[in-house]
C-alpha cells in the first residue's frame, strides 16, 4: 500500500481581516480616484491574523458568539496598530497602504502631516531618505533622540530620568488614546471590551494603566490595578477590569502562526470550523406560588450613590412585575458606574431616550417626575412610573 504525502501550499494575507469588512469610508484616501483605480492606493491595514486570533478568543472569554463582539483591539508592539471590531469583523484600523500609517512605533513615525515630506524634500533629502526617516529612525527612536526602539529600555531610561525617553513613552500612550476615542465613536459606544495583545500590550501594566486613565465616563472603563500588575506573563487571557465595569479590559496573548495554521487546516478541511450560533436562552415558567405580574415599571433615577435600599427595590419590583426599565438622566451619552452596575446585576436592555419619552407622551404622567430632584445625606430620589397608569414618588434614602 502506496502511502501519499501531501504538500499544502496557502496564502493567508495579513491585511485580509481589513480588507473583507472594511467600508469604502474606512479604506479611501481623500486624494483622486485615479489613484484607487489604477494603482489601488487604499487603506488595507496589518496584524490582520492576530486580530482574528484575538477577536476569537475574546468571544470565549465572554462567553459570546464572534459575530456579536465588539472591541477595541490594540497590536502594541515594535509594530504597533489598533484595529475597531463590529460584530467580529473590522471596520476600520490604524495602518495604511503600509505600515507606516497610525500609532508610533519602535522606529516608525505613524500619523506625520504628508506636507512635512515636500518640507524636507525641498531642502535636499531624497526618496530613500525620507523613507529611511520614516521608517528606521523615527518612532520611539526618534522622540528619544535615537537611544532606543524598545519600550523596555525607553521605560528604564525615563525612570532614570532621561526627559526624551519620558516623551518617547507619552507621545506613544497619547496617540493609543486618540484612537480608542475615534473607534469609540464609531462603534457607537457600544463596546464590549478594550483588548491589550503584543509586547507592550501584554507585558506593559504601566502602558495599559496610562492608556485606560480616565475612561470612566467615556466607555465605563476601569482597570484593576492589582489585577493588571500581575498580568505580564504573556501566556494567559486576563480580565484586568473592575467588577462592574461596563467595558471590560482584557490582556489577550495573540498567536499569529496558530491562527495561520488554522486558517491553513480550515482550507484544506482538516479541520471543520464551527459557524457562530445564536444560543436561545431557555424559557423558565414562573411557579405555581409565584405572585402574578401586574404590569411594566420604569424606574427614573436623578442621581445619588448607589443605596442598598435601591437595590432591592429593584428586586421587589422585578417580582411583581413583568418589566422592569431603569432610566438614569447621563450627559452626553456618557454611562456612569451606577448605571454599568445596574445593567449587570439586573441584565437590563437599552431603552433609548426617545422610547421612554413615547412612553411619557401615552401616559400623559412623565412631567409629574423630577429626573433631577434635591439630594439630601445617605440616598437619592427613585420616581417609579407603572405604565398602567398611576405614579409613585418613592424615597430609597440610608440613614
Amino acid at each position: 500500500m502506496k502511502n501519499y504525502h501531501w504538500l499544502i501550499s496557502t496564502q493567508v494575507p495579513d491585511t485580509a481581516f481589513h480588507t473583507s469588512s472594511m467600508a469604502p469610508e474606512a479604506f479611501r484616501y481623500a486624494l483622486p480616484k485615479h489613484l484607487y483605480d489604477d494603482h489601488g492606493v487604499r487603506r488595507y491595514g496589518f496584524h490582520g491574523t492576530s486580530y482574528a486570533y484575538v477577536t476569537k478568543q475574546l468571544a470565549a472569554a465572554l462567553g459570546k458568539p464572534v459575530s456579536a463582539v465588539n472591541a477595541i483591539v490594540c497590536h502594541l508592539g515594535s509594530g504597533a496598530s489598533m484595529c475597531a471590531v463590529e460584530h467580529g469583523r473590522s471596520i476600520d484600523t490604524t495602518m495604511g497602504l503600509t505600515p507606516l500609517e497610525g500609532l508610533v512605533m519602535g522606529t516608525r513615525a505613524g500619523d506625520v502631516d504628508a506636507g512635512v515630506l515636500a518640507y524636507l524634500s525641498e531642502r535636499g533629502y531624497s526618496t530613500s531618505d525620507l523613507d529611511a526617516l520614516l521608517n528606521k529612525e523615527s518612532g520611539l527612536k526618534g522622540l528619544s533622540g535615537g537611544l532606543a526602539s524598545d519600550m523596555r529600555a525607553i521605560t528604564k531610561l525615563a525612570e532614570q530620568g532621561d526627559s526624551d525617553a519620558a516623551l518617547a513613552r507619552s507621545v506613544f500612550v497619547e496617540r493609543c488614546r486618540k484612537y480608542i476615542g475615534a473607534y469609540a465613536v464609531k462603534l457607537k459606544g457600544r463596546v464590549d471590551a478594550i483588548v491589550f495583545c503584543g509586547g507592550i500590550g501584554e507585558r506593559d501594566a504601566d502602558c495599559r494603566r496610562r492608556i485606560c486613565a480616565d475612561l470612566e465616563g467615556l466607555l465605563g472603563c476601569e482597570i484593576d490595578d492589582t489585577k493588571n500588575q500581575f498580568a505580564v506573563d504573556g501566556e494567559s487571557v486576563v480580565d484586568v477590569s473592575t467588577q462592574f465595569a461596563s467595558t471590560k479590559v482584557y490582556v489577550v496573548p495573540t498567536d499569529e502562526e496558530l491562527e495561520i495554521a488554522s486558517q491553513t487546516a480550515s482550507v484544506a478541511d482538516l479541520i471543520q470550523v464551527e459557524k457562530p450560533r445564536v444560543v436561545e436562552e431557555p424559557i423558565v415558567e414562573p411557579s405555581k406560588d409565584s405572585a402574578k405580574p401586574i404590569g411594566n415599571v420604569l424606574f427614573v433615577d436623578g442621581g445619588g450613590a448607589t443605596a442598598p435600599a435601591e437595590l432591592g427595590l429593584m428586586f421587589a419590583a422585578m417580582t411583581a412585575h413583568e418589566k422592569v426599565g431603569f432610566f438614569r438622566p447621563v450627559h452626553h451619552g456618557f454611562i456612569d458606574r451606577k448605571l454599568a452596575l445596574f445593567r449587570e446585576v439586573f441584565d437590563l436592555d437599552d431603552v433609548p431616550v426617545e422610547a421612554m419619552c413615547a412612553a411619557a407622551s401615552l401616559t400623559r404622567r412623565l412631567h409629574a417626575i423630577d429626573a433631577t430632584p434635591a439630594r439630601w445625606r445617605g440616598g437619592a430620589t427613585l420616581s417609579l412610573l407603572d405604565l398602567t397608569g398611576s405614579l409613585v414618588n418613592l424615597h430609597a434614602g440610608t440613614a
